[in-house]
């Protein structure tokens, strides 16, 4: 917490200590930034809402390990001609828990609080948290190494 914390505050002065999960308080393990100044409350996405985003997921070194953009993933060397980039489709619920992606709602809770705190189309976030919101002990693969902590840039497009 403590490393992530200075990461924070030396990269990401705008961002929140914050909390997805109902009546917790914010511990220093996730944080959240967006600027959520231009939003209209009435034109608030409803929850059960079907968007799409744009995303990339890092480690607080810059190495991306994820991204829905092509120009990102080729510009990080990460690029499959075999895999298709295009915004991600994404269901809100009235819980982060409930956030699904596709077909699948085994994402990681970190990304799905940081998609439960968005609410406009066309907003943008970054989102930074410690591995316990992410990977835990056992990382993913070569990319994410275990007690990883992670940064993910978020949009919604449509």
């Amino acid at each position: 917490k403590t490393q992530l914390s200075t990461y924070v505050h030396n990269n990401f002065s705008d961002a929140a200590n914050a909390s997805y999960i109902k009546d917790q308080d914010p511990d220093g393990s996730f944080w959240f930034s967006s600027d959520i100044s231009s939003f209209k409350e009435e034109d608030m996405l409803a929850r059960g809402a079907q968007i799409k985003i744009n995303d990339t997921g890092r480690l607080l070194d810059g190495t991306v390990f994820d991204t829905s953009i092509a120009k990102v993933a080729k510009d990080a060397g990460i690029y499959s001609k075999n895999r298709t980039y295009e915004p991600q489709s994404v269901t809100l619920a009235e819980s982060y828990a409930d956030i699904t992606m596709g077909s699948s709602n085994s994402l990681i809770n970190g990304f799905k609080g940081a998609l439960f705190l968005m609410h406009w189309k066309g907003q943008k976030a970054n989102v930074l948290f410690t591995s316990t919101h992410g990977y835990g002990i056992s990382g993913s693969g070569n990319a994410i190494p275990s007690y990883a902590s992670l940064w993910f840039e978020l949009e919604i497009v449509e």
